[in-house]
């Protein structure tokens, strides 16, 4: 039997974003120890005590007085590990004015832009773990102050039918934080880009700031934003999220 763990963390919830991201990492249960260990000898090497994508962005915290090499050479050295680990990537984005207003057209919605990219994001989980036979699964969230209603309201009360969850072995989602959890650094780091990718895409940039996308194309990932008819689909079979 397979055991798969999934971590998974949001980006761009703030109150004047563009775009709301959700990102995750699964992996083998098997194969989080070595990842892990990569991990955090990557840290170690560089002097810092934890990765958290905004503070390295904006030299914040750990990162206050580095230069852009120096950065740029951690950024290369994290994405090496997971190109040298069986790590899937899943992210989830959409634009915060086109989600807002194709929602509206369902009046009494109340699935909001984080609980939407939550329940695609982990659709597409659904979909791999598909693909292995005799499996089972755990999925935890970062948590925060706001984030312990919609996914886990979303998870219970029709995102995963029974007759899925029994076949996969699904467990229900878990809050955790990246201290206890220091798996969640690795969701943060694609939530986080997923996020600028799609709000620089959005100002009219072209390229990544770092390699993240290249990674995802390079791999069996799926990361992508929602097309407005995308959204409307999925809003349609979410009838039942109503007040």
């Amino acid at each position: 039997m397979a055991f798969f763990e999934a971590y998974f963390d949001e980006s761009g919830t703030h109150e004047d974003s563009s775009v709301t991201a959700f990102g995750g990492v699964i992996a083998s249960q098997s194969e989080w120890d070595p990842i892990m260990s990569a991990w955090l000898k990557v840290l170690a090497n560089h002097g810092v005590p934890r990765m958290h994508a905004n503070e390295l962005a904006n030299l914040r915290g750990p990162f206050r007085g580095w230069d852009d090499d120096r950065r740029k050479r951690l950024v290369n050295d994290l994405l090496d590990v997971y190109r040298d680990h069986e790590i899937c990537l899943i992210g989830t984005a959409v634009e915060n004015s086109v989600y807002d207003s194709i929602r509206a057209e369902f009046p009494g919605q109340r699935l909001n832009a984080y609980g939407f990219c939550c329940w695609f994001s982990i659709g597409h989980l659904i979909l791999l773990a598909d693909e292995a036979e005799d499996s089972k699964v755990s999925v935890t969230l970062e948590s925060g102050p706001y984030k312990n209603v919609q996914p886990i309201q979303v998870l219970q009360q029709g995102l995963i039918s029974k007759e899925v969850q029994d076949s996969l072995g699904f467990c229900a989602a878990v809050y955790a934080n990246k201290a206890t959890h220091r798996q969640l650094e690795l969701a943060d780091v694609v939530a986080y880009d997923t996020y600028k990718y799609y709000s620089r895409e959005l100002e009219g940039h072209t390229e990544p700031r770092y390699s993240l996308k290249r990674l995802a194309e390079e791999s069996v990932n799926r990361i992508g934003i929602m097309p407005e008819d995308g959204i409307r689909k999925a809003l349609k079979r979410f009838a039942w999220f109503k007040d």
